[in-house]
């Protein structure tokens, strides 16, 4: 096995995975929240919620994904409200897909920065959350 299906192998990654990993390289941010909308509506929701964060917080210990620091409590309080992005061994799971020019660790980031682009975010899901209920196509 070589590229993607080894490393993916290695790590025993699922489709899902898989998915939340090249929608957060597409977006960049996505809260907790969004990933849940995106990926887990399909799931009963009284288990909706454990299981976001199993699934995300086994994607943190790989070093795929991280979280921003944020302040405590405010809007995105609990961690449905946790802003997630790629970690360096995401970025590079994903290179074996499509060369990026670099892999960045996740930086400090502007609460700006991050307003912005939960907002484009946002416009993704509800975009994605559309086209899944037959309304259009993306």
């Amino acid at each position: 096995m070589t590229g993607l299906a080894a490393i993916r192998g290695a790590v025993d990654l699922s489709n899902r995975d898989l998915a939340i990993l090249h929608d957060l390289a597409r977006v960049r941010l996505l809260t907790g929240s969004q990933l849940e909308r995106l990926h887990f509506a399909d799931i009963a929701l009284r288990s909706r919620g454990g299981i976001r964060r199993r699934v995300l917080n086994r994607l943190i210990a790989l070093g795929l994904v991280t979280t921003l620091p944020r302040p405590i409590g405010g809007v995105r309080a609990g961690s449905a409200g946790l802003v997630y992005i790629l970690d360096a061994a995401g970025q590079r799971l994903l290179m074996t897909q499509r060369p990026s020019p670099r892999i960045r660790r996740p930086w400090s980031i502007g609460s700006r920065f991050v307003d912005h682009t939960l907002d484009v975010a946002e416009l993704y899901v509800r975009l994605r959350e559309q086209e899944l209920a037959g309304a259009l196509r993306l």
